[in-house]
């Protein structure tokens, strides 16, 4: 998936994006992108981030994973960063063959919650 600027929507509109099915991937991410620029709150962006990982298909999950790195570093705060773990050590489970880019993303996740652990 080649990268632009999420579109700047409101939280109504995240929500009925990703309660569609007749939306692509790509509209999809780009909601849940949207949700964590232009969330009113980090719990609504890390809600959102971890409903949709938890819905995705296999190919929406590996771009879908990135956005935890950038979810944990751009809000700094330790938010459901157990569930985040959660998710993303089944996914690892589920794709070994990819194992080594998910154990970057745990890695990274895991020192974001070592380092935020009281935010």
């Amino acid at each position: 998936m080649r990268y632009e600027a999420p579109e700047r929507k409101g939280e109504e509109d995240i929500v009925e994006a990703l309660s569609r099915t007749d939306n692509s991937p790509e509209e999809r991410i780009g909601a849940v992108l949207s949700a964590l620029y232009y969330g009113k709150s980090l719990e609504f962006s890390g809600d959102t981030l971890i409903g949709e990982f938890s819905r995705a298909k296999y190919s929406e999950r590996r771009s879908l994973k990135n956005l935890f790195e950038t979810f944990y570093g751009m809000c700094r705060t330790s938010y459901r960063v157990d569930d985040s773990i959660a998710l993303l050590e089944a996914y690892r489970r589920e794709v070994p063959e990819y194992a080594p880019e998910i154990d970057a993303t745990l890695e990274a996740l895991s020192e974001y919650k070592a380092m935020l652990k009281n935010v």
